[in-house]
């Protein structure tokens, strides 16, 4: 696989032969830029004691307003410090909703810079094993430069050409005997996935596509098949045409 995007190549979390398990961490694109941006939008994020000071101005301004609201019931008060206490207490409560609004802000601004320093991650796409490293720490990778070889061979696939008298005999989902070739050596059982309905009329063929279960990984994924004619004395004969 390659690298999802450009830079020195920081760290490679993992050895050949290892088994990784899909969304684990490989490698990392040096990041040290883009951890700081985090740190600085985390810090902008952290709106606690600015809240919490506009908090208080704004339960000190509730107090003073209700304070002046008894001395004008009482005839003790003023109509200017009555509004002076209600302009205060309407200021202390925009700030509320201003100190609010730039936390929301800040912490979509967060989210941001750690999806950017996400994207200096590459992670397993699969699970699988990884067979080769191609490139070590310090160096200097592109989108196009290869990076190390994962393969998942749980499951093995092969496409064959059978010819077009085999065609109306072959039922998807059916297993099917394949002839294994070096290091194998013999007969594996395949279930057919496909059949193109495309005929090859170069060759009179058409592809199928078989599986092979693999979870124990005994047979290596490259080696050729080829279908075995074993498989014609059971297959049943096509219903017949009214």
């Amino acid at each position: 696989m390659s690298a999802p995007t450009e830079g020195m190549l920081m760290d490679v979390c993992v050895s050949e032969g290892q088994h990784v398990k899909a969304g684990e961490v490989l490698a990392v694109i040096d990041n040290r830029v883009a951890q700081a941006s985090v740190q600085a939008a985390r810090a902008a994020a952290d709106r606690s004691g600015e809240r919490q000071h506009a908090i208080e101005e704004l339960k000190f301004a509730q107090e003073v307003y209700d304070r002046q609201l008894s001395l004008q019931a009482a005839q003790n008060g003023s109509d200017f410090e009555l509004l002076e206490a209600l302009t205060r207490l309407e200021k202390a409560k925009a700030t509320i909703i201003t100190v609010d609004q730039e936390e929301t802000r800040a912490k979509l601004l967060l989210q941001l810079e750690l999806a950017r320093l996400e994207t200096h991650n590459i992670r397993a796409p699969f699970s699988g094993q990884i067979v080769q490293i191609h490139a070590q720490p310090g160096a200097t990778l592109t989108r196009d430069d290869d990076l190390l070889t994962i393969v998942c061979v749980a499951e093995l696939k092969a496409d064959l050409y059978v010819s077009l008298d085999r065609y109306g005999q072959l039922r998807i989902g059916s297993d099917y005997p394949l002839q294994a070739g070096p290091p194998v050596n013999r007969v594996v059982t395949a279930r057919l996935q496909f059949v193109a309905p495309v005929i090859d009329a170069a060759s009179n063929t058409c592809r199928a596509t078989f599986t092979m279960e693999n979870s124990d990984q005994h047979l290596p994924a490259g080696f050729s098949v080829y279908l075995d004619t074993a498989w014609e004395s059971t297959v049943p004969a096509p219903p017949s045409t009214p």
